[in-house]
């Protein structure tokens, strides 16, 4: 009997043993469901926080991008508007070079043709300086009409010459009327009026010229009468007629014919520094 019993009770504390680790799977696999389920749900949320985060970096990245290709064709644009106006630039430049080309080429031409006439009025200076030296040496060797007057002209036309600031056609109008004055006076016989110191006294008288051959001359009442030819002075002119009173006669008629106070008629001037020729020769 208590054999009987005692194999029952190992019965049962077999069959314990044997269940008891049964419930304990059991619980594990419950404990293993729940931790899955943890874990699915940490893993969910957090693809779900992976993939909003993927779509704000797309987002971003193609706001990004959106910003570039504008920047982009912005920049494309201005390189084009930048490409046009350099081109521009570069026809301006041109056209601004060829015109300074031009101007150069102008002005060259200027400074040749400035430096071709300073050369050429140099040389012209030297011969007109010649010319005017040679008239004032006629005129000073010629009679003694205005000698002081025409003679202060070609100084005043030589004195302008030497001046660089003056040009160097100063004074050729005056000098000009000089030349044809100088070239009629052998063709003319014309009056004029002077004054003259005789003893101490200036006494006015008229001015007779004959071409270039002499001047003869009076005071008004025909008291003082006398004659110059080239080189000699009027002073000098009444010693010569002091010496040669037949002289007198034929002067005081041409200068009463000049002064209008006689009636035109041919007069016999009696020069004697003229050579005389008889019939014969």
């Amino acid at each position: 009997m208590s054999r009987r019993w005692h194999l029952r009770l190992v019965g049962l504390a077999l069959a314990i043993s044997i269940a008891t680790p049964s419930l304990s799977s059991s619980r594990n696999v419950r404990a293993d469901d729940s931790a899955t389920r943890s874990s699915a749900a940490l893993a969910k949320a957090e693809l779900q926080r992976i993939q909003e985060q993927i779509r704000t970096d797309l987002e971003v990245a193609r706001k990004a991008q959106d910003s570039r290709s504008r920047r982009l064709r912005e920049l494309e644009s201005e390189t084009r508007a930048r490409t046009r106006t350099v081109e521009l630039l570069q026809k301006e430049v041109s056209k601004k070079r060829a015109a300074l080309t031009a101007s150069q080429t102008k002005l060259q031409e200027q400074l040749d043709k400035r430096t071709k006439l300073e050369s050429d009025t140099e040389r012209f200076k030297a011969l007109f300086v010649s010319h005017l030296e040679t008239m004032k040496a006629v005129i000073d060797s010629g009679i003694p009409w205005h000698k002081e007057q025409r003679t202060a002209i070609i100084d005043h036309a030589l004195a302008s010459l030497s001046d660089k600031a003056t040009a160097a056609v100063a004074g050729l109008g005056s000098v000009g009327r000089l030349q044809k004055d100088l070239e009629s006076l052998g063709r003319l016989v014309e009056r004029s009026g002077t004054e003259l110191v005789h003893d101490g006294e200036t006494i006015k008288v008229e001015l007779v010229h004959v071409g270039m051959l002499a001047v003869i001359f009076s005071n008004e009442d025909g008291s003082l009468i006398g004659y110059a030819g080239p080189g000699q002075s009027l002073e000098q002119g009444l010693a010569a007629v002091a010496e040669n009173p037949e002289a007198k006669n034929g002067y005081v008629r041409a200068i009463e014919i000049l002064k209008r106070r006689r009636t035109p008629a041919l007069v016999d001037l009696f020069l004697p520094f003229l050579p005389v020729y008889s019939e014969g020769e």
